[in-house]
């Protein structure tokens, strides 16, 4: 019998090593990537126009002040993307065991704020609540269906999931 939501931990195969390292390198890739756009976009941001007047930030106050105002955003925002991105990933590589489990699907939520080419699986596993996928394996995994979930035994990557 079929024990739902209760965690087995297994031992990281080569295959899911690889899979992680390969994520990784893209996880690399995009945070070097949205960094030096950041850095472009901060650094023109002074003499953009600001939202709730029509003088740029630079009219009203010094070059230096601006970046330093400007980079409590953007700054805040890579913090928290080579979090999400890169960090729990290497959390992933670090660890050897994986986390197996069945867990049920509750809802699906199609289209998400923030993730419109993609749709959110909530499960009724309290670790592993929800995940993102692509639209394209919307009606792969239906409502009170039975799912088989890997996952690292750290940063709660998805290795594998499919029904049961």
């Amino acid at each position: 019998m079929i024990e739902i939501d209760k965690h087995q931990s297994q031992p990281l195969t080569a295959q899911d090593k690889q899979f992680l390292e390969t994520r990784l390198l893209e996880s690399k890739k995009d945070f070097k990537l949205n960094l030096v756009i950041f850095i472009i976009i901060w650094l023109i941001s002074p003499y953009l126009r600001s939202l709730s007047d029509n003088d740029p930030l630079i009219d009203q106050m010094s070059y230096p002040l601006a970046l330093a105002i400007m980079s409590i955003f953007f700054f805040g925002y890579l913090g928290y993307y080579y979090f999400k991105g890169v960090y729990q990933v290497k959390l992933a590589l670090k660890t050897n065991f994986k986390i197996v489990l069945h867990s049920i699907v509750v809802k699906k939520k199609n289209a998400p704020m923030f993730h419109r080419s993609e749709f959110r699986l909530e499960l009724t596993s309290k670790e592993f609540r929800y995940h993102y996928f692509p639209l394209t394996l919307m009606n792969e995994f239906p409502q009170g269906q039975l799912l088989y979930l890997e996952m690292s035994g750290a940063g709660k990557q998805l290795l594998e999931i499919r029904n049961t």
